[in-house]
């Protein structure tokens, strides 16, 4: 079993207000869990990116994961996570309801791997997701309300790779304060 516990910081760096463009950075500081039979070990993370509106629709994001890579020791075995870098660009359409977003993610000792998605928001607390990369097709749906949102996605693996994961639910919960 594997948890975490994140606290993340954002910043606005720039911001001009007639034009839409801003610039914003940010940084999350993650604590880790892993247990396997009776052993378990924990350690800490770092994790950054910024965040960049180049014009009305257009929204450019980097971001790198493990910038201080989480380090757990089982037993005699040791596991650190690989530092992973994801840029991305998103474009909004149909009065901003319609969000399509593209990225491209490198992670240490791995190709590099394309992912491309769609967003369409129903109402202002309800959106449909769907999303696609390599080995997995996703569908999902996003409540928010006030500084809470609710995520559900369904995901259909390819079973014909090696990680043969089949179907997959992922719930996720944000509370912003």
């Amino acid at each position: 079993m594997e948890a975490a516990g994140i606290v993340s910081y954002g910043r606005m760096l720039y911001n001009n207000v007639n034009n839409g463009r801003f610039l914003c950075a940010g940084a999350s500081v993650k604590m880790v869990r892993q247990i396997v039979d009776s052993a378990s070990a924990e350690s800490f993370g770092v994790d950054a990116g910024v965040l960049c509106k180049m014009c009305r629709n257009l929204t450019l994001g980097l971001s790198a994961q493990n910038v201080v890579a989480p380090r757990l020791k089982l037993d005699t075995a040791a596991d650190q996570y690989p530092l992973s870098v994801t840029a991305g660009a998103g474009y909004r359409l149909l009065n901003d309801k319609l969000l399509l977003a593209l990225d491209a993610n490198k992670t240490a000792n791995t190709d590099y791997q394309l992912h491309a998605g769609g967003e369409y928001t129903l109402f202002k607390m309800l959106s449909l997701r769907a999303g696609i990369n390599e080995t997995e097709l996703d569908f999902g749906l996003g409540f928010k309300y006030k500084g809470y949102s609710l995520d559900y996605a369904f995901a259909l693996n390819d079973a014909s790779q090696a990680n043969n994961l089949g179907a997959s639910n992922r719930i996720g919960l944000d509370v912003k304060f």
